[in-house]
């Protein structure tokens, strides 16, 4: 599992970039264990966003 940053490091693009990635469903990532699911309200505030490594590659691979 991958921090935002390192996320943006490898695809080169900055972490904002990645947020909205996240928000609207093109990266798959989990909060806290939970998976983030696109266009649903946000459950609260805090928890630190994961991403799998399986979802770097496939992007890497595109």
């Amino acid at each position: 599992m991958l921090r935002v940053k390192e996320v943006a490091a490898r695809l080169k693009v900055h972490p904002s970039t990645v947020y909205r990635w996240v928000k609207i469903g093109r990266l798959q990532a989990y909060r806290y264990g939970r998976l983030v699911t696109p266009g649903a309200p946000d459950s609260g505030p805090g928890g630190a966003i994961r991403i799998p490594e399986s979802e770097v590659k496939g992007h890497l691979a595109a």
